[in-house]
């Protein structure tokens, strides 16, 4: 919220200086193109679910000691499943703010075409359910390893949010009136996004002195790039014939997928420790159909 009080007190500043440039003449040319440069806020809201998940996913040896895998192992006391969140959607979306740049041309006094492109710094995150899962499944393991006294050893490089979005997209922004000091208009566009750097989840339990073992799990995502849909309501506030403020509220729709990759490794250096297979696969295309509101305010020079 800060970042984006910040970017609104500086949009503002440089609006009120260029305000004070001398307008241009009633007789200058027809204004043609426009520049917008602006900055927002994005609330996000929508549904999750789980496509495409893999029958053979939870076959009793995946993970020696994080999931179905210490069955075969056949611990005394059994730590936590993670079957309520592998092959499970449990990313959520959370809100932040987007900066952006905006490229139109006047068709018409009416009419205008407008290429965008926003930045969202909008994290993806683990549900708090699902975070606590895990935490709770690595501590169960390393107090059944220490039950045994194999001396675990933890190392965890997990984080529960991270990543932000790109949109490229094209919008018809048609003006409710032809002229005047504060130009109304509607807007619908459609655009490409793409989200990187979502969270992961990466633990490592070594166990034994001399000889060791490590048992290491790893979910990871990958993003797939989608195609959203949006409208909304803007108007216009010239300050002179060539430099204005522009306001706009807008609601789009996101649908898109991500892969949950899992990804589980056994080493050791004696062959006496239990062997487990490395495995390696989609356990679930997370499909999530979001909504985002959002508001911004920009910068714009028409030439």
């Amino acid at each position: 919220m800060r970042k984006t009080t910040c970017l609104v007190v500086m949009l503002l500043l440089v609006t009120y200086c260029l305000a004070s440039v001398k307008p241009m003449s009633k007789e200058s040319k027809k204004k043609t193109f426009e520049i917008t440069i602006n900055g927002g806020y994005n609330l996000f809201s929508g549904t999750r679910s789980g496509v495409d998940v893999p029958v053979d996913l939870f076959t009793g040896d995946w993970s020696p000691f994080f999931g179905e895998g210490y069955n075969t192992f056949n611990w005394l006391n059994l730590a936590g499943h993670l079957d309520s969140v592998v092959g499970k959607p449990v990313l959520e979306q959370k809100n932040g703010a987007a900066v952006g740049i905006k490229v139109g041309a006047n068709i018409t006094p009416n009419f205008q075409i407008e290429l965008f492109f926003n930045y969202v710094m909008a994290a993806m995150q683990f549900t708090d359910e699902a975070w606590s899962t895990y935490n709770k499944v690595v501590a169960d393991d390393v107090s059944a390893m220490q039950l045994f006294h194999f001396n675990p050893v933890k190392t965890e490089n997990s984080v529960q949010s991270s990543g932000k979005s790109m949109q490229f997209g094209l919008n018809l922004n048609v003006n409710l009136m032809a002229k005047g000091k504060f130009i109304p208009y509607l807007s619908l566009g459609a655009f490409v996004s793409k989200f990187s750097s979502p969270p992961s989840i990466s633990y490592e339990l070594t166990q034994g002195t001399g000889a060791t073992a490590t048992y290491k799990l790893v979910i990871d995502y990958t993003p797939r790039t989608s195609i959203g849909f949006g409208g909304g309501l803007g108007g216009k506030l010239f300050f002179s014939d060539a430099i204005g403020l522009k306001i706009e509220f807008r609601a789009n729709l996101v649908p898109f997928k991500i892969d949950q990759n899992v990804t589980t490794t056994f080493a050791e250096t004696a062959s006496y420790f239990t062997d487990f297979t490395n495995t390696s696969k989609v356990a679930v295309t997370e499909k999530i159909n979001q909504v985002m509101l959002g508001a911004s305010l920009g910068l714009f020079y028409t030439f």
